[in-house]
């Protein structure tokens, strides 16, 4: 059911804020590929700055937060930054992605 959700937010280009198992701090930024292993993420600073890109097992997300005051600002200040770098994804899994 989280795949699900998350490749929702992911069509829906929803700036979130993802919680996972092995960290204690939030990463906030868009779903560039989701799948049952891996998520990988776009991520954001506060200021709205493209911060590179996070990748990580699914599995690890305990919690997503979106829709919040503190993302609305994330988007509206990205803009004035323009467009973040292009990821190119080719594989399914994580050794496929770091084996290309």
């Amino acid at each position: 059911m989280l795949v699900q959700e998350l490749k929702k937010l992911k069509l829906q280009k929803e700036m979130i804020s993802l919680r996972r198992k092995c960290g204690d701090e939030d990463q906030t930024g868009t779903i560039e590929f989701v799948n049952d292993e891996i998520t990988i993420l776009c991520m954001f600073s506060d200021d709205g700055e493209f911060d590179g890109y996070a990748i990580f097992y699914t599995k690890q997300i305990y919690e997503v937060l979106w829709g919040n005051r503190k993302h609305k600002a994330i988007v509206s200040l990205s803009k004035d930054y323009g467009d973040k770098k292009k990821l190119t994804v080719s594989g399914e899994s994580f050794l496929e992605i770091f084996e290309k």
